[in-house]
């Protein structure tokens, strides 16, 4: 768990203040990407809690505080991701009006309405939604309701879902340029005697890319939500089952807290 709450803190860091000093977050656009990172950051301070309080906590108000918090942050981070494919798909389909479109009131608006609504869903079960029956063991499968489970499942598979049609749009729509780029280089080549323009290896480096952005979040999180699913369907899972849903595959989803800076940062230049 240090190892990678270190990693998220690092990364994260890092990659917000090269890109504050570059002076890409005066563009309101690019507010939903500092915010991705910030939720990140709060994802890994959130974990730092598994560490201070243990596993086993007498307290269930400690434990829903601590489960809830993580989760907000988790919920925010998937739905950081949206909007920011929804930017990309705007930038795209809507060149002409996209300034218009994306103004710096309608990105604000939409971070202090996604911040409000993930707020509420982690105080949630403080409020009331989770089970009585307290064990002292605080892991996400034993303490939170069923009902809850699938709603924080529900309202993170919509959001995936919908980066997943909106990504493989864009790379229909980056394959289709690129064929229509070649057959103009080509036809320049043929005219002039020149050599092509090398747009198609950039070109396809940018469909690659936008593999990677939805391979990273489909790897990460497909296992947590997946075992999930499977848990409520049996309704009498094993125990080791929600012992490896609350450990091991929720750290599998936080380390898409790792690889955000790097795949929306550093690797989508070309995409840009």
């Amino acid at each position: 768990m240090i190892p990678v709450v270190v990693l998220i803190f690092a990364t994260n860091i890092v990659v917000i203040v090269h890109l504050a000093r570059s002076g890409r977050f005066r563009h309101p656009g690019n507010w939903f990407t500092a915010a991705l990172y910030i939720s990140d950051l709060l994802v890994g301070a959130s974990s730092i809690g598994t560490n201070v309080t243990s596993t086993y906590e007498t307290s269930l108000d400690l434990c829903l505080l601590r489960l809830g918090l993580l989760l907000a942050a988790i919920v925010s981070s998937i739905i950081f991701l949206l909007l920011i494919a929804v930017d990309r798909f705007l930038a795209i389909t809507r060149a002409l009006t996209y300034v218009t479109l994306m103004t710096s009131r309608v990105v604000t608006i939409a971070i202090v309405v996604t911040v409000a609504a993930c707020l509420l869903i982690g105080v949630a079960p403080l409020a009331g939604w989770t089970h009585y029956h307290y064990s002292s063991h605080c892991s996400f499968a034993y303490v939170l309701e069923t009902s809850y489970i699938v709603f924080i499942l529900v309202g993170s598979l919509i959001p995936i879902c919908v980066i997943l049609i909106i990504y493989l749009y864009l790379f229909n729509k980056a394959r289709l340029h690129i064929r229509k780029i070649e057959s103009l280089n080509a036809l320049h080549h043929v005219r002039s005697g020149s050599w092509p323009l090398g747009v198609s290896s950039k070109g396809w480096r940018c469909i690659r890319q936008l593999v990677v952005l939805v391979g990273c979040l489909l790897v990460t999180w497909s296992p947590f939500i997946l075992a999930s699913i499977v848990d409520i369907a049996l309704d009498g899972a094993p125990c080791w089952l929600k012992d490896v849903i609350g450990t091991h595959l929720l750290l599998l989803g936080m380390t898409n807290s790792i690889l955000n800076p790097l795949v929306y940062t550093v690797g989508t230049r070309d995409f840009r």
